[in-house]
C-alpha cells in the first residue's frame, strides 16, 4: 500500500511482496520498522516518488482491495466513523452545557455586614438570624407582629451577644410600609426573603381572594422587597467591594397533594 504524502486526498496503492522487494527493502521487517497491530510501517519514503511504504501483514499475502471480506469491513469502518460524527456534537454541546449550568456554591462573607431576614420572628427565618448575628453580621428582621418580632431579638440577642438586632413590623404587601421600613434599617448587604403563606386546597374549591393573598405575599411581596432594597445594595457593593446577595425562599408545600391531604393548615410566615 503506497500513501501520496503530497495530496491533500489520500492516494493509496495496493503492492505485493515481489513490488515490495523490488523497492529496495527485504520483505523481513528490519528493527527501524514501526509495527503496530500486524501493520509495519517504513520511517522514511523508500519509493521513487517519496511515499512512504505502509505494509499489512507482511508475512502473509496481501488481500486484493476490491475483496469482499476487505469490502464489508471498510463499509462497518465507514458506519461506525458516520455514527461517531453524529454522536459527538451533541454529545460535546451537552456536556458544556453542563459544565456552564452546574450549580456554583458560592460563600458570601457576613461578619460586619448588615442581613435583612423578612419572616424572622420564627422558624427558618429566626434560625437564620441567629446564625448570621453569630458569624457577626448585624441583623435586621421583618415580620407583621410587633410583639413576636421583640420576642424574637431578644432570643437573637441572648444566643449571639449582639445589642444591635433591628425589628421591622411592616406587611409585605404594602409596597410603601416595606421601603420605609428597609430606609429604616440601612443599606443592605444580603437580603433572604423567607416570607410566605399556603392554604393547601384544590383549585376548584378554593376562592380567588385566597388565591390573591397567596399571590400579593409570596409574589408582590418578594418584588416589594428587592425593589426597594437593590439600589442601596448595588452602592454598597460598589462601596465595600464585596458581594452582596438576594436569597429567595421556596416552599416544599408546593409538592403536596392537595387532593389527598385537605387537613393541613394555612402556613403563614408572620
Amino acid at each position: 500500500m503506497l500513501i501520496d504524502q503530497k495530496s491533500t486526498t489520500p492516494r493509496v496503492t495496493l503492492i505485493d511482496h515481489e513490488q515490495y522487494s523490488a523497492l529496495g527493502e527485504s520483505r523481513r521487517a528490519p528493527p527501524s520498522f514501526q509495527s503496530l497491530g500486524g501493520i509495519a510501517v517504513l520511517p522514511r519514503p523508500v519509493h521513487s516518488d517519496g511515499w512512504p511504504v505502509v505494509l499489512l501483514n507482511p508475512a502473509t499475502p496481501i488481500q486484493p482491495h476490491n475483496s469482499t471480506a476487505s469490502s464489508s469491513q471498510q463499509t462497518l469502518i465507514a458506519m461506525a466513523a458516520a455514527l461517531l460524527l453524529l454522536l459527538v456534537p451533541p454529545a460535546g454541546l451537552l456536556a458544556a452545557l453542563a459544565f456552564l449550568a452546574r450549580p456554583r456554591a458560592a460563600r458570601i462573607p457576613l461578619k460586619g455586614r448588615h442581613v435583612f431576614i423578612t419572616g424572622g420572628s420564627s422558624g427558618i427565618g429566626l434560625a437564620m438570624a441567629t446564625a448570621a448575628a453569630r458569624e457577626g453580621a448585624r441583623v435586621s428582621i421583618l415580620a407583621r407582629n410587633l410583639a413576636r418580632l421583640e420576642e424574637a431579638r431578644a432570643a437573637i440577642q441572648r444566643d449571639s451577644g449582639r445589642d444591635d438586632v433591628g425589628v421591622h413590623a411592616a406587611d409585605v404587601r404594602d409596597a410603601d410600609a416595606v421601603a420605609r421600613a428597609l430606609r429604616e434599617a440601612g443599606p443592605v448587604d444580603v437580603l433572604v426573603c423567607n416570607h410566605g403563606v399556603f392554604v393547601p386546597q384544590e383549585l376548584e374549591r378554593q376562592d380567588m381572594d385566597e388565591i390573591k393573598w397567596m399571590v400579593d405575599i409570596n409574589l408582590m411581596g418578594t418584588f416589594h422587597l428587592i425593589k426597594a432594597a437593590l439600589p442601596a445594595m448595588k452602592a454598597r457593593t460598589r462601596e465595600t467591594r464585596l458581594p452582596g446577595s438576594i436569597a429567595i425562599m421556596s416552599s416544599q408545600a408546593g409538592q403536596v397533594d392537595t387532593a389527598r391531604n385537605r387537613s393541613l393548615p394555612c402556613l403563614p410566615c408572620s
